[in-house]
């Protein structure tokens, strides 16, 4: 860890020295992001309690975690993403946010260890299920357990677990005969439990791809829930019961938490208030932008009062916290404020001017970063140099030699910067080369045509109905279902017939596409056309399905070349490249390699815009090919691209 070589070098800064305590309404200015998290993590050593770091988005947030992970390691430092969903949304958060929250969630919950907690002002706002809520449903499986598999795999569908034939991602769970399959966050990969009857008899982990044993046998596994709130914790008595009955998890349950448990509080109190300490980066903006959600969420639940019934729309109080009860909590633990300008605080009496420089920019020039470095060793400096990997250190080295003194450290931060007070210098590799250091990116959603938000439909827009065909939408109506009043869609069919779509049952509407222009007949009510046009079009896929399968089952029987495993050349090369890969990148170049290791033929199409990185994974699988004793042959459509190729692959 980073900050347990520096800790010493930190013990020589008189700012440090004198950083704790703090009294209340003093804020800490003139430090960049990484400057932010070096004193976040200093905090949490000294005081040994749980730091609560918050930022005014998730981008800040997730980059602050990115830089304690190298400071103090990832059991240490935990990141809380906000549900990315707007207040009201009818869209729940995509499965990585919901395993990231609950691996953090869990960390609390099961470890007395205290951590740092980085997250944005709204996830700091966020009502969730309670922390005794959600520990109930965390639970260890062991061999000899004796526990009914059928049961089991009902309270997975509880806990938020989709219930497939094969588990291929996280957050998934499969039964056949006396195996249960299910990939559970805290573990890298999905494990088969083996049954006896009611008993375990083994437990390992398999490859989500190959669906083979890649383990011996695990003592122990942790499951944790899909979802913040099980199926087993809704009260009867919910107003919103029935569409829980028919839908189980919908679209946006997490805006629907208070009708359906009372037991609900922010992530701030799953800690004792003397075992945190709240750290706020940047606290003006946090300001900002936490009254701008609660206008935003006070505006739509008005939206939603004109089109939905009352009583089952959560109030604002019950989706987050008012800025009167931010305040309250606040003032129960101790506060920093820690910013890169010197803000006029409200209640702040005194501004500290933290003794930190930026890195100074070289734009490459190994000769004056040379002389630079020399220059302050002979006036009493340290200088780390921080490093993605041992392959980039070791570049380094050739590059300048050893006449130049520095101390390496694998694991990077956002941005170097200079302890002046202490004449202790952190430089990063990237920036000495002035190359950017990328951001991971937040998960992207694929668009589907189903309707999540009626709002983008227009009256005379034709829609799909899954059981009625093409229609138009004309609106919306509210009617009385079962003596209570539910929202509409008002779906117009031939014959001036008409179906009503209670809101909650948007996924069985989808919105018609065709040529721009093109107007389809009204399918008529009760006929038999609309159910034909489906028989046909099962008929059609299931002949596709069937090519398919007879064209990789004769593939899957000829004889592939199973490609050796990635040796430490092709480490080397891989970390090599200047910029990191994106998650995408990452995940194809796996999934490539993983299958020219397989003695099948592969076949593969990568996709992606211009730039995105597809060379670069194209000459990982190319060096694994030739590392393996092959040969390898890039096909160009014009002699231009070949040459093109050629430069970028020498």
């Amino acid at each position: 860890m980073l900050y347990t070589k520096i800790a010493s070098h930190l013990e020589d800064s008189a700012f440090f020295r004198d950083l704790l305590p703090l009294r209340e309404d003093s804020q800490i200015y003139h430090l960049s992001q990484s400057a932010r998290a070096l004193v976040a993590a200093h905090i949490w050593a000294k005081t040994g309690k749980n730091i609560i770091l918050v930022s005014q988005d998730d981008i800040i947030a997730e980059d602050l975690w990115d830089d304690l992970v190298s400071l103090v390691g990832k059991d240490n430092a935990f990141y809380m993403p906000d549900y990315e969903i707007l207040p009201y949304e009818e869209r729940s958060p995509h499965y990585s946010i919901r395993a990231t929250r609950m691996i953090t969630l869990l960390n609390n919950i099961s470890s007395s260890i205290p951590a740092i907690y980085s997250l944005s002002i709204r996830s700091f706002l966020r009502l969730i299920p309670s922390r005794k809520i959600l520990s109930s449903h965390i639970f260890q499986l062991k061999k000899g357990d004796e526990l009914n598999p059928d049961e089991l795999l009902q309270r997975l569908q509880n806990m938020g677990y989709e219930i497939e034939y094969q588990v291929s991602t996280v957050y998934q769970a499969a039964k056949r005969g006396g195996i249960l399959d299910l990939f559970s966050p805290p573990s890298l990969h999905p494990v088969r439990i083996e049954f006896w009857g009611d008993e375990i008899m083994s437990i390992r982990s398999f490859s989500a791809n190959t669906q083979r044993s890649i383990s011996q046998e695990l003592g122990e596994i942790t499951v944790i829930p899909a979802r913040e709130l099980s199926l087993d914790d809704v009260d009867s008595g919910s107003v919103i019961i029935a569409r829980i009955r028919e839908k189980g998890f919908f679209e946006g349950i997490e805006n629907y938490y208070s009708l359906l448990t009372k037991d609900l509080s922010p992530f701030a109190d799953y800690f004792e208030p003397d075992k945190r300490i709240f750290i706020f980066s940047n606290y003006s903006y946090v300001v900002e932008e936490m009254e701008a959600l609660i206008e935003q969420t006070h505006s739509q639940y008005r939206k939603e009062l004109k089109h939905g019934s009352k009583g089952k729309i959560p109030k604002v109080k019950e989706l987050i916290l008012s800025e009167e009860a931010f305040f309250k909590c606040k003032k129960q633990s101790d506060n920093f404020y820690l910013s890169q300008s010197e803000f006029v605080l409200p209640g702040i009496k005194e501004n500290i001017r933290a003794p930190f420089s930026g890195q100074p920019a070289f734009e490459g020039d190994l000769g004056l970063f040379s002389q630079s470095l020399a220059n302050k060793r002979q006036q009493g400096w340290q200088h780390y140099l921080l490093f993605d990997n041992a392959s980039q250190e070791k570049r380094m080295r050739q590059m300048i030699g050893d006449s130049v003194p520095y101390l390496s450290h694998i694991g990077v931060l956002h941005e170097g910067f200079e302890l002046d007070d202490a004449k202790l210098g952190l430089y990063t590799d990237h920036e000495i080369f002035n190359r950017y250091k990328r951001k991971r990116y937040a998960p992207r959603f694929a668009p589907g045509e189903t309707i999540i938000d009626y709002e983008n439909l227009k009256p005379g827009d034709y829609v799909v109905h899954v059981d009625h065909g093409i229609g138009v939408f004309e609106g919306l109506k509210i009617i009385k279902l079962d003596g209570q009043e539910v929202e509409c869609l008002v779906l117009r069919y031939a014959n001036d017939d008409r179906v009503y779509v209670p809101t909650f049952q948007l996924s069985l509407v989808s919105k018609y596409v065709a040529e721009e222009g093109a107007a389809p007949a009204l399918n008529k009510l009760g006929s038999a056309k609309w159910q034909n046009t489906k028989h046909k079009a099962t008929q059609q896929i299931e002949l596709i399905a069937a090519d398919l399968v007879r064209l990789y089952a004769e593939r899957g029987s000829r004889p592939g070349l199973a490609h050796s495993p990635d040796t430490e050349w092709q480490k080397e090369l891989e970390d090599s490249f200047i910029y990191e890969d994106t998650p995408d990148q990452a995940k194809a170049g796996r999934e490539i390699k993983d299958d020219m290791e397989l003695p099948s033929p592969m076949e593969r199409l990568l996709c992606g815009d211009v730039g995105f990185g597809k060379t670069e994974v194209a000459i990982r699988a190319a060096f694994k090919a030739v590392n393996s004793g092959y040969q390898v042959a890039v096909l160009a459509p014009t002699t231009l691209l070949a040459e093109q190729h050629y430069r970028v692959f020498n």
